[in-house]
């Protein structure tokens, strides 16, 4: 019976997803997990106030941003970066958190952690950003991303964002250490 009611909790979901969908344009390409397509998140979330400090940005910049635009993630990640440079003219939380996350989308593991740095350090408008940069971190961590896993791991010692445990700050610590991160061992 319990998988009948985890199916039925599914379907629920998806059909309030997809009604959220059809009632507000937004979700017809992304949503605060998911961005379902690319090309229309980058025209309406990215583009459509045109991009931001262009004349602060160097030719090598710029041409980054032409690849980010075509779908390139490692541009997208690098615009990213741009953004949430701290302490300069053009640093944007907001902005860096949309290329970030088109550049997570396609995979790219550096994208997803910086994501999760961003909601964790209260940088970007979130209600629970503790948990969304515990989401970014644990998706990481469980792919066997080193880095991640030793975040976890400290989430977990701390009781940053989760319930503090210890064996399953072991657990992170000692697969992160596996791989030879260092503050892990």
């Amino acid at each position: 019976q319990e998988p009948i009611q985890q199916s039925k909790q599914q379907l629920s979901k998806e059909r309030e997803l997809e009604k959220k969908r059809q009632t507000n344009e937004v979700y017809k390409y992304a949503d605060e997990d998911n961005i379902y397509d690319r090309d229309a998140y980058i025209k309406n979330e990215i583009l459509k106030g045109g991009i931001k400090f262009e004349n602060l940005m160097s030719n090598a910049m710029r041409r980054d941003v032409r690849s980010a635009i075509k779908g390139n993630s490692e541009a997208q990640y690098r615009m990213g970066k741009y953004y949430s440079e701290s302490n300069t003219k053009h640093t944007d939380y907001e902005e860096a958190l949309k290329w970030y996350r088109v550049s997570a989308s396609q995979g790219n593991k550096k994208a997803q952690f910086e994501l999760g740095m961003l909601y964790d350090g209260g940088k970007v408008k979130c209600k629970d950003y503790k948990k969304q940069a515990m989401k970014c971190y644990l998706g990481l961590a469980e792919s066997g991303f080193p880095t991640a896993q030793c975040m976890v791991g400290m989430k977990y010692k701390f009781g940053d964002g989760v319930d503090e445990d210890i064996n399953e700050a072991i657990k992170w610590f000692k697969k992160a250490a596996m791989q030879g991160h260092t503050d892990a061992q």
